[in-house]
């Protein structure tokens, strides 16, 4: 199953997009850009710090976020299951949220 622009829409209105980096509320506080991402992801986020991105740049480094890391999970979980939009989607924000996908028990069902 591929990532499709619908998806990354959805999580965008969830995660949101920011185009400066700023310190999140994590204790301790994690450097984040973008649709969340942080240095923990290998990504330079402090690049971002009082110097705004494009938009674009911050939709490309979050889906190739989403391709390099959550989508082979997803994959794994729903393997034999197509999923449409909306049900990627969730899946990702689930995935996204909890890093859990391959353990819960409705990838099955």
């Amino acid at each position: 199953m591929q990532l499709t622009p619908r998806a990354v829409a959805y999580l965008a209105t969830e995660e949101g997009i920011a185009l400066e980096s700023y310190l999140d509320s994590a204790d301790p506080p994690n450097w984040t850009w973008a649709m969340g991402l942080t240095a923990s992801a290998k990504i330079a986020v402090q690049d971002q710090v009082h110097r705004p991105a494009p938009l674009v740049d911050c939709i490309r480094a979050s889906t190739a976020r989403l391709n390099a890391v959550y989508m082979p999970a997803i994959n794994r979980a729903f393997a034999g299951h197509p999923l449409n939009d909306g049900q990627l989607a969730a899946a990702l924000s689930f995935h996204w949220s909890t890093d859990a996908s391959e353990h819960a028990d409705w990838a099955n069902a």
